[in-house]
């Protein structure tokens, strides 16, 4: 009986100890794996200055071999934006940083935005840091973004965020691109 019960009292200890080692260990797994609007927001937030901009079609046609394939520029020249592409752009100050962080929080929404995959950006945030830019490419018509490497944020399901989002832009004077 005595044997029984010191094997009880082993049993539920180790059972303890293997609980809390699984709770440890789940949650160091998860504090290493970012959070996609985690590193946009810190990336905005510790950024040495912040411009966002309205840019002319990245995309261009090229012929090889007789065949015809939809290109896309890249909106970086020797690491720094090409502003030659450039219609508009803004320095946004640390208010507008905040902002623009709490246009990519998504909320519940009944309407989800289907993204129609045209992909030519017209809008982007550039990010710089210690010598460094990062980017945001965003396409309002097809609703996707794209980041440069390094810097995890996916784009927003919800078609109020678009919405939000492309409002902000042209309450910046950055609205509707002129077709080329």
């Amino acid at each position: 009986m005595i044997r029984i019960t010191i094997i009880k009292k082993v049993l539920r200890g180790t059972l303890f100890i293997l609980l809390i080692l699984l709770t440890a260990q789940t949650s160091y797994a998860q504090s290493k794996q970012p959070l996609a609007a985690d590193s946009f927001n810190l990336a905005l937030l510790n950024a040495d200055s912040v411009w966002i901009a309205s840019h002319r079609s990245l995309a261009y046609m090229s012929r090889e071999k007789g065949r015809t394939k939809l290109l896309y520029k890249s909106i970086l020249r020797a690491e720094t934006p090409d502003t030659t592409l450039f219609i508009q752009q803004k320095r946004i100050v640390a208010r507008e940083q905040e902002e623009l962080i709490g246009l990519f929080v998504e909320t519940p929404d009944s309407i989800q935005s289907l993204p129609a995959l045209c992909f030519d950006p017209h809008h982007a945030v550039f990010i710089f840091k210690n010598g460094q830019t990062r980017f945001i490419d965003i396409c309002f018509g097809c609703k996707v973004i794209q980041t440069s490497p390094g810097l995890l944020l996916k784009s927003p399901k919800n078609f109020s965020t678009w919405m939000n989002l492309e409002n902000w832009f042209a309450a910046k004077g950055l609205g509707a691109v002129p077709k080329e």
